[in-house]
């Protein structure tokens, strides 16, 4: 529905997409399409998008048709407000007219406003790099390397190509025009060792250069990651898991197309350069006569190229407005013709369809000179380089051995030239792939700005608080579609340190999503969550313990660690305090190839040990959600035991009524109809009489 309502706002303005089109620019998903997207998208086009929030009587004012955002899941056409009516273009059900109680119940406020150019024309929209400098430090040292390798390479075999090319000009100016016959034989069986030298350079360049794309390609997919994991749990809630990892595999794509493009455009540009300053130093004619031409010709195969570019793009836009305008007659065919209005909707489709035809000529016209121009540059190198040739030797400038030698580093320049060309085009051939790979990026930080315009209130870094709070939520809002406050308003509470907190409440309630606030994996609307005073702006410094199994790789010491350098002695300590020493202690004293096997383990044992790899990254704070499902409540009471002993602060998430017994105090919340829910904290009455510090009930 966000494509489709973007496309009746342009077609009222007589810029008519498909709708293929229009969900291809806006990147539409599984989920559709978020306000961020939408924006891109019309931006694409060469329009203006604006995203804006607007109350009931500013929209009256407003320059309609406009976008809005509906029932917090998908979007509707405002085109028209009366003092009590309201006309919306809806695309699930078609046009509907509202009274303005009904409007208000389905409103959320974000409207997106289009700035419709008149002569804009569908552009491709270049690569951001800027978007992906974040990933940049990984690889530049391989970058530079591989730079390093490709001119030292290129540089020895144009030594060894020379010196190939140097044995005819050898034989027919010295041994030929001195007469000393016995050593052609030899200088013959010179060629035969620059030739395996050449080809074992060459090989050991291409395995150099497949070892700096995988660790390159290793470096810079795993900063993408970090990036991309580093988001809110909410970037995720609106982004299909498939379609991210499809960006990592365009990610992969690039980075081995680009290096192979950077490992071979030096070298050949090397390679150019030392064939020229060699040609000018033998022959400058020839080596004027052969490059002028050809630098000629590239320039005008490189201006063809983007010229037959840009016809693509408009013979694109141009058969997508034919193809929906053709499409939203095609409905009307039967009332044309039963009326004799046949004539007039030809008459209507004809502009339409002379706008795509000509679109084709152009572009075809161009593809012909291009194709033209191509020959040209692969034909006239052996004639030009024969002709001056020829002439240089009756002017007696040049001897035949010399010719030889010039015409063999024509020939290497006009191949090496040939081959920049195509590199050069094979690397813009990657800006839509660059493109996809950024959008992540720059879609992710347009939504953190959006999000932050709409805070109410800026909070400080730090907050005075009393040096027995651990945790404090200031005034914090919340809501799934990242706009309204409407699961959590004004939220305020503070858990005290070493305090056992449990919260409750129904199924569905907001229990998890209260903890992922407090955990930093959701971004609060408004207001926000402090630790040890200072503000929470990105993963909270705690342990986080969830009831769902959690993904096991590698070796028990890799795990626990979260894939850093595991330390013996302190991973001996969480295993005992989780009660898995003896179950899993030989992991820890094997050579460290011993891998985990999770289907060896009970649904107890895995929960144990998620908690082991909580308390391995924090000995202060742990939350569980749920995380106690699968042990016994023995079990659970001496594993709580020794955390309240280490003087740990505790919240949990529970559905367990003996647990719930055992903490210090409660979070009730409970659910409003048609409001936020409703927090409450309370003391447990039975907190003394459980005491788990002392280790008994």
């Amino acid at each position: 529905d966000s494509a489709a309502c973007l496309g009746i706002v342009l077609e009222f303005y007589g810029h008519v997409h498909s709708a293929l089109d229009l969900r291809r620019l806006c990147a539409v998903g599984r989920d559709g399409a978020s306000v961020a997207q939408i924006q891109r998208g019309t931006e694409a086009l060469g329009h203006k998008c604006r995203i804006v929030k607007k109350g009931i009587e500013s929209l009256r004012k407003a320059t309609m048709p406009i976008i809005l955002h509906w029932d917090l899941r998908h979007f509707v056409v405002l085109e028209g407000m009366s003092k009590d009516r309201v006309w919306i273009n809806d695309p699930a059900v078609g046009r509907r007219k509202l009274t303005r109680a009904e409007f208000e119940r389905h409103f959320t406020g974000i409207c997106l406003e289009i700035t419709v150019d008149a002569e804009a024309e569908a552009k491709e929209k270049g690569p951001s790099w800027s978007a992906l400098k974040a990933l940049a430090p990984a690889g530049t040292q391989h970058i530079k390397t591989a730079l390093s390798v490709g001119i030292a390479g290129s540089f020895l075999v144009f030594i060894v190509d020379l010196v190939f090319g140097g044995i005819p000009r050898a034989f027919f100016d010295y041994i030929v025009g001195y007469q000393i016959s016995s050593w052609g034989y030899a200088l013959g069986l010179v060629g035969l060792p620059i030739l395996l030298i050449r080809s074992a350079l060459r090989h050991l360049q291409s395995l150099r250069l497949e070892s700096q794309t995988q660790d390159l390609s290793l470096h810079m997919k795993r900063a993408f990651l970090d990036r991309l994991y580093a988001r809110p749990t909410v970037f995720f809630d609106t982004h299909f898991a498939g379609e991210l990892f499809g960006r990592l595999r365009d990610l992969d794509q690039s980075l081995r197309v680009s290096l192979k493009a950077l490992h071979t455009i030096m070298p050949q540009t090397v390679t150019i350069l030392l064939s020229i300053g060699t040609l000018v130093f033998f022959a400058p004619l020839m080596a004027v006569m052969l490059v002028v031409p050809r630098i000629a010709l590239l320039g005008w195969l490189f201006l063809l190229t983007t010229r037959t570019r840009e016809l693509e793009l408009r013979l694109r836009d141009e058969m997508a407005r034919n193809q929906a305008l053709q499409a939203q007659r095609a409905g009307g065919f039967l009332r044309f013709f039963s009326t004799g209005l046949q004539d007039h909707l030809l008459a209507t489709c004809l502009p339409l369809i002379g706008r795509w035809q000509a679109a084709k000529a152009a572009k075809e016209r161009h593809f012909i000179a291009y194709n033209s121009a191509q020959r040209s540059f692969e034909t006239i190198s052996l004639p030009l380089s024969s002709f001056v040739g020829a002439y240089l030797m009756m002017d007696a400038q040049l001897t035949y051995g010399g010719f030889m030698l010039a015409s063999a580093l024509a020939v290497i320049l006009s191949t090496q030239m040939s081959e920049l060309f195509d590199t050069i085009q094979k690397l813009r051939g990657l800006q839509p792939i660059v493109r996809r790979v950024a959008e992540v990026v720059e879609e992710a930080e347009l939504e953190e700005h959006l999000e932050s315009q709409e805070f109410p209130v800026m909070q400080s870094d730090s907050m005075e608080l009393d040096s027995s709070v651990h945790i404090f939520l200031n005034r914090v809002g919340f809501g799934y579609n990242s706009i309204d406050a409407d699961l959590y308003a004004d939220l305020s509470f503070a858990i005290k340190r070493h305090e056992f907190v449990c919260i409750l409440g129904q199924s569905g309630v907001g229990k998890s999503t209260l903890l992922d606030l407090i955990a930093g994996l959701r971004r609060p609307i408004g207001g926000g969550v402090y630790f040890n005073g200072q503000l929470l702006k990105g993963p909270a410094p705690c342990g986080f313990v969830v009831a769902d199994d959690e993904l096991m790789v590698g070796t028990l010491a890799s795990f626990v660690a979260s894939g850093k350098e595991a330390d013996p002695e302190r991973l001996t300590d969480v295993l005992r305090e989780v009660e898995l020493w003896d179950r899993l202690g030989f992991f820890v004293h094997a050579d460290g190839s011993e891998k985990l096997e999770k289907q060896g383990l009970s649904r107890g044992e895995v929960q144990r040990l998620m908690l082991a790899q909580a308390l391995y990254r924090n000995q202060e704070c742990l939350l569980f959600d749920e995380a106690f499902n699968h042990l016994s409540l023995e079990q659970s009471m001496r594993i709580l035991t020794r955390l309240r002993q280490k003087g740990m602060t505790i919240v949990m998430a529970t559905h367990r009524p003996e647990i719930q017994q055992l903490c210090d105090r409660f979070v009730i919340l409970k659910p409003q109809v048609g409001g936020p829910i409703q927090v409450s904290t309370m003391p447990n009455p039975a907190a003394n009489t459980n005491a788990l510090t002392d280790g008994t009930r």
